[in-house]
């Protein structure tokens, strides 16, 4: 193993590798370099900054193997579009970004149908309908009013969140893209919600309790996941959480009522009250689930941790 790891050692030194060619060698090697820097950490035959940077290009290359989890992405910077909404139209919104196929152009899809006998593969694509979004947006399997559903989506077209094209039978639904998009392309200042993840938890929440969630996503700080005044501020000491009532104001809702929805969001494992401990953040303050979302930071060191404390609650909640 050894001269194994000596010869890659080598190799990975050679000036005339691309970075492309250097990350291809470490993933082809892993199993020689995890190795080797145990080795070099028993033994101290190598230099506690060869191993670190060992370590490091071996995350690195790892990182850059495509995140195969399904998401979209949410601008967060909205401009306080929703903030004439109530928060049950909100959490539809959040609902049907389930229906969201990549690159459609924002286009809802019910399903796709896919043939094994197809040699081409062909997978037709069948546009939700009304009748899908009353479904989608109903609770405990039953389908939610006609009036309410045509309600809800006449609101979010006039904040210019969702649109609907008539002209056509059945009538097509599209989520505006400056709003939340799957594909290609990015905003400046972004939240990416993770689908599988998502659905578990809207399964769990009531539409106004998913509005205010979705509400809430755009202030999680973008590594220590605090709700805070300043999410782009990399330096701890410079981060401004929110408190209780200043949450409550940012969704529009009573102090009160706030309490209430935040109990079912912590029951739900989509927020919970930490110290300092878990994020360096000064205080006691609110955070996301980072399964949920996160701002697509690469070798977040606070996402892991941060993690495991939400499974302590979900992996109860998937059981029961």
């Amino acid at each position: 193993m050894n001269s194994r790891y000596s010869n890659l050692s080598n190799e990975l030194r050679n000036a005339s590798l691309t970075e492309a060619e250097q990350n291809a060698l470490i993933l082809e090697n892993k199993d020689v370099i995890l190795s080797g820097i145990d080795i070099a950490s028993t033994t101290r035959i190598r230099g506690e900054e060869e191993t670190k940077t060992l370590q490091k290009k071996l995350s690195a290359a790892e990182f850059k193997v495509k995140d195969k989890r399904h998401f979209v992405m949410s601008n967060a910077e909205d401009n306080g579009r929703f903030n004439s909404l109530a928060l049950a139209d909100i959490g539809a919104l959040f609902n049907l970004t389930q229906s969201l196929v990549t690159n459609k152009g924002g286009l809802l899809i019910a399903k796709v149908e896919r043939r094994k006998t197809d040699t081409e593969h062909y997978a037709p694509e069948i546009p939700l309908t009304i009748n899908d979004i009353q479904k989608a947006l109903g609770t405990g399997g039953k389908l939610r009013s006609r009036k309410a559903t045509y309600k809800t989506i006449t609101e979010l077209e006039r904040v210019g969140a969702l649109c609907r094209d008539s002209r056509t039978r059945p009538t097509l639904f599209y989520i505006e893209e400056d709003v939340i998009k799957a594909g290609e392309g990015a905003f400046k200042n972004f939240v990416k919600i993770y689908k599988v993840e998502a659905k578990k938890l809207l399964d769990r929440l009531t539409l106004r309790e998913a509005g205010a969630l979705f509400q809430l996503m755009k202030y999680h700080h973008v590594e220590s996941f605090v709700l805070c005044e300043n999410p782009q501020e990399f330096d701890k000491t410079k981060v401004k959480p929110y408190n209780g009532r200043e949450l409550a104001e940012k969704i529009g809702v009573a102090y009160k009522t706030f309490r209430n929805i935040m109990t079912k969001l912590m029951q739900a494992g989509a927020i919970l009250s930490v110290n300092s401990s878990y994020t360096d953040v000064a205080g006691r303050n609110y955070i996301i689930n980072p399964r949920v979302c996160n701002r697509g930071i690469p070798n977040n060191p606070y996402e892991a941790g941060i993690t495991k404390l939400f499974d302590q609650i979900t992996v109860k909640l998937d059981k029961g």
